[in-house]
């Protein structure tokens, strides 16, 4: 009987190596992920900010258009004509 607690013993003891060991290369593998996973939550914290101003980007188009009204009206057909064209893709790929 002591035999068979020395053998779950000694397995134990293995185990808690063998997982120390994996820990450590997890901990490893996270750290080559640290720098995209940053530059993920940047974007988000970005994507965040703009939601909350849309007012920011009224004023940026407002002054684009008071200083370069040709150019933000050519915009303005490509983005739609883009917009349009999306939209037509989108419903041709619908089953």
């Amino acid at each position: 009987m002591a035999r068979g607690f020395e053998a779950i013993a000694e397995r134990r003891a293995q185990l808690l190596v063998r997982s120390s060991y994996l820990r450590a290369g997890f901990a490893s593998d996270a750290k080559a992920l640290q720098a995209p996973f940053a530059a993920a939550d940047r974007v988000r914290d970005a994507v965040h900010w703009c939601r909350e101003r849309p007012y920011v980007f009224g004023i940026a188009a407002a002054g684009a258009a008071l200083l370069r009204p040709r150019r933000v009206l050519s915009l303005g057909w490509r983005v739609w004509g883009g917009w349009r064209m999306w939209r037509q893709i989108r419903a041709a790929l619908r089953p």
